[in-house]
């Protein structure tokens, strides 16, 4: 079973220690992190950075530490997008999908958030 986490952009997850924390100078609240969804044993993560005609994705090493940036989804229609997901998450083995939530500089949801909400 894979889980999907909305995750703000303003902030991160530091495997190191398990937690969220903020990029620098970000004032955004830590709080789309789920501490339940990572806990437990080593996984892979997708995470993925879902624009209007691009997805950018990224897979985890097995245990969670570095990320790398995988070829750039060229978005075409909803089947073409989520065929493309899922040779992903099958061919990587992924249990987790964190998906970045973009935020306002004023650090609230606009109507790009609400569609990204819906994609995942």
């Amino acid at each position: 079973m894979t889980r999907i986490t909305l995750q703000s952009t303003k902030t991160g997850f530091d495997p190191g220690s398990g937690k969220a924390r903020k990029f620098a100078g970000s004032r955004e609240p830590e709080a789309f992190y789920n501490p339940s969804v990572t806990s437990g044993s080593p996984h892979r993560v997708l995470g993925l950075d879902v624009g209007l005609r691009r997805i950018g994705v990224a897979v985890s090493d097995p245990l969670g530490v570095t990320a790398q940036g995988l070829e750039t989804l060229h978005r075409k229609n909803k089947k073409y997008d989520f065929s493309f997901l899922y040779r992903v998450i099958r061919d990587y083995e992924v249990k987790e999908i964190v998906v970045g939530l973009p935020l306002r500089m004023s650090g609230v949801e606009g109507t790009q958030a609400e569609k990204i909400q819906l994609f995942a």
